[in-house]
């Protein structure tokens, strides 16, 4: 519910004095260690489990990441119409924010408008727009949308035909500008200074030394959209950007293994965005989503 927010309970930890009784002070101290003893005992089981798998079906049950694909050559041959751009567009822009679409102007304003709106930037970015609608040489709705958007900041493009979601992905990675590229949802949105954020962090994990930097993980806050009540979450939108905006990164490394992939799933998983941003020279040399 959005009326249960409360951003203040975030921003300090008050120390109280307390009647609890010692045993169950002692109890609740030892919850950690007995729930990390049945997670690994759940490992365990899961681990004999995979051991009785076949040869041919552990092929199946685990995926192999190491094998690389070009999964930029399986759509070369379907074209993507540049339909609108600026004259006086960032030619080398830090950041690419990218985002695919599909028939949702209503979402995809609401998306532009949090790119649109970013603070405290200090170099050049843009925006690229790769609507999926097969072009058919007439402006649609999200055409006109963009258009009445007067920033030198935009490019957007129509594929020929409806590309599968992760062809379309990979179809923004290759035409974009950036040396970086942020995925951004058509309804999704980003905190008002996360291009600001982003840039910090992609500059300090720049500098560590055998560690070259592939892609930087974001958070997010999950809201709900009603059509009936289109404007109901702008309210619990604008308390959740005052925090989050100003929250300082964990600047931490997560190794990406097969076990932890799908806890990170706005890097390797099904829904990159929110923010993902992704090294494109990395992203084009292991052949992008498959």
């Amino acid at each position: 519910s959005t009326n249960q927010f409360n951003t203040h309970k975030y921003k300090k930890y008050i120390p109280y004095v307390t009647n609890t009784p010692l045993w169950q002070i002692y109890a609740i101290s030892l919850m950690p260690y007995y729930f990390s003893k049945i997670i690994h005992r759940l490992f365990s089981v899961q681990r004999k489990y995979d051991s009785r798998f076949s040869i041919n079906q552990k092929s199946h049950y685990k995926i192999d990441f190491s094998k690389q694909t070009n999964c930029f050559e399986l759509t070369k041959d379907i074209k993507s119409n540049l339909i609108y751009e600026e004259d006086n567009i960032p030619k080398k822009p830090f950041i690419t924010v990218f985002i695919p679409t599909y028939k949702r102007t209503n979402l995809l304003k609401e998306a532009l408008d949090s790119v649109v709106n970013q603070k405290d930037v200090d170099f050049d970015w843009e925006i690229l727009i790769v609507d999926n609608e097969p072009y058919d040489g007439f402006p649609n709705k999200t055409e006109k949308l963009i258009k009445s958007y007067k920033i030198n900041k935009i490019r957007y493009y129509r594929n020929n035909e409806n590309l599968r979601v992760g062809d379309n992905f990979n179809r923004g990675i290759y035409l974009a500008k950036a040396p970086w590229v942020m995925m951004l949802h058509d309804d999704d949105m980003l905190f008002s200074k996360t291009l600001k954020n982003m840039k910090d962090d992609i500059n300090f994990f720049s500098q560590k030394k055998g560690k070259p930097l592939g892609a930087i993980a974001t958070s997010s806050q999950v809201f709900t959209y009603n059509s009936d009540y289109p404007k109901a979450h702008l309210d619990f939108i604008k308390e959740v950007n005052k925090f989050w905006s100003d929250a300082k990164s964990l600047k931490k490394f997560y190794k990406l293994t097969n076990n932890n992939i799908l806890f990170t799933s706005h890097i390797g998983g099904s829904v990159p965005s929110c923010g993902a941003t992704y090294n494109r020279e990395a992203m084009l040399n292991v052949g992008g989503f498959n």
